[in-house]
């Protein structure tokens, strides 16, 4: 571990020129890589490896103001099954979507929510994010089960939720029958890129819920505006998250 962030340090240091100004509302994206390199065919861990790690500048993620997303869920296909790797930052996670994805933005959705291999009944994940809901004034989230990513904005949420709003948050099986009722009054989801971004609506075939007038709700912008405030420096981190490079 502590050759991985010192590398990160390294590799942030000799690129700290094309770190976005301030204000920007940019970022220096980070994207560590470990990849198999043994001059093998077959199908077998490799012996070698080679760890890379890239930094591009990256512009503000909602250039236009904190706006939602049009969300569609999906009974056709599956992101990962019971047993696997779903929650795995791997390649092979993101091979399968790739289809789905395309298919969903023809129709005008941003991403897909997935349900679970089995029954495909609980939601699981949002494209390459984890999925946020207030139901009952509570915030809840997919549990972990080996399918969805252990995402570090998702634990992040979690935190601040608790511990600086008060919230009660609940970490279990969210049906998606749920989203569509009147107890569902916001969602969101998070990831490294966009960390949190706003669900303005959910689709499945004929049914539709649209949040708050297609606007983020109250509890998205709480949580939005302290960990973007704790990331930027302009609220004392508490937890010991920001790492001095």
């Amino acid at each position: 571990v502590d050759k991985f962030v010192d590398a990160i340090k390294k590799v942030v240091k000799a690129n700290y020129e094309f770190i976005p100004p301030y204000d920007s509302g940019g970022a220096l994206y980070i994207r560590p890589l470990l990849i198999g390199n043994q001059p093998i065919l077959g199908v077998a861990p490799a012996e070698e490896y080679k760890f890379i790690i890239f930094t591009v500048p990256v512009g503000p993620y909602f250039p236009e103001g904190f706006k939602g997303i049009n969300l569609e869920i999906s009974k056709k296909y599956i992101r990962a099954a019971p047993g696997g790797t779903g929650s795995a930052k791997t390649c092979c996670n993101y091979a399968g979507t790739m289809l789905p994805a395309k298919e969903t933005k023809s129709k005008g959705f941003a991403q897909i929510i997935y349900l679970d291999a089995i029954n495909k009944e609980n939601i699981e994940e949002v494209g390459t994010a984890n999925f946020f809901g207030v139901i009952n004034n509570k915030l809840v989230t997919p549990k972990k089960t080996g399918t969805i990513l252990e995402g570090v904005t998702r634990d992040s949420v979690i935190v601040l939720a608790s511990k600086k709003l008060g919230i009660d948050v609940e970490e279990r099986d969210i049906s998606y029958r749920e989203i569509f009722e009147e107890s569902c009054t916001e969602a969101f989801c998070t990831g490294t890129a966009a960390v949190i971004t706003p669900i303005a609506s959910v689709t499945l075939e004929d049914q539709k819920k649209i949040f708050n007038n297609s606007e983020p709700g109250e509890v998205t912008k709480k949580i939005y505006k302290i960990l973007t405030g704790i990331q930027y420096l302009d609220i004392e981190d508490e937890f010991g998250w920001i790492t001095k490079a």
